[in-house]
């Protein structure tokens, strides 16, 4: 169970790195633009975005309304890069073995 979690923690740390480099090259043709987390998602699969936002707002009681709006929308408009590796990298240190 440990290597799989060490495995998805540097898939994740991979990715987050990858997605930086991408960053890197658009910045360096004078495009100053971060890929955020629902960019990518929206790229993947846009219905299932607009699917989430409508059923967070609906479905869940109280905090519904205004959990997408000020919360998960300000969370994905932060750049993947650091989303990604972040987690990679909190994975990874909670998957090590302990002494």
């Amino acid at each position: 169970m440990i290597k799989l979690t060490r495995m998805i923690g540097a898939t994740l740390v991979l990715t987050g790195s990858f997605i930086f480099i991408v960053d890197l090259f658009n910045v360096l043709e004078s495009e100053f633009i971060f890929i955020s987390l629902g960019e990518i998602w929206f790229q993947i699969n846009k219905s299932s975005l607009i699917i989430s936002e409508s059923f967070i707002s609906r479905y869940i009681p109280l905090i519904g309304s205004w959990l997408w709006h000020p919360i998960i929308s300000s969370i994905l408009t932060l750049p993947a890069f650091l989303l990604f590796a972040a987690t990679g990298l909190s994975v990874l240190l909670f998957s090590r073995k302990q002494k």
